[in-house]
């Protein structure tokens, strides 16, 4: 058995009092592979963003490598999904991979010191 990557206890999420999420529990191990599928609006999302520390659970325990997702959030990759880009902004590819690369409080990792 290995380590618990997620764990996920009796999460309850709502949207302005409309229940998204009742109930879940989920455990991810070490080695896992796990998909996500369902309806638009079935609260996969929701759940990622509990997960990332980007939203707050109503109810229940979220873990992540052991702890709270706002202690390890900086050591997890997340690219949102959104149909809103300035294609006029001046970033590279690079760029965008190297923003993945910034740990908190300390600036670019690969120039600090």
């Amino acid at each position: 058995m290995g380590l618990n990557i997620i764990d996920i206890r009796d999460l309850n999420f709502s949207y302005n009092r409309q229940p998204v999420l009742l109930d879940v529990n989920l455990d991810i191990k070490t080695g896992d592979f796990m998909a996500m599928i369902g309806p638009n609006g079935g609260g996969k999302t929701t759940l990622l963003k509990l997960m990332l520390g980007l939203l707050s659970a109503d109810r229940g325990r979220i873990r992540v490598l052991g702890k709270p997702p706002n202690d390890v959030c900086h050591r997890i990759g997340y690219v949102p999904q959104d149909v809103h880009i300035n294609k006029d902004f001046p970033v590279s590819v690079l760029d965008v991979v190297l923003m993945g690369k910034l740990k908190p409080g300390r600036g670019w990792s690969r120039h600090s010191r």
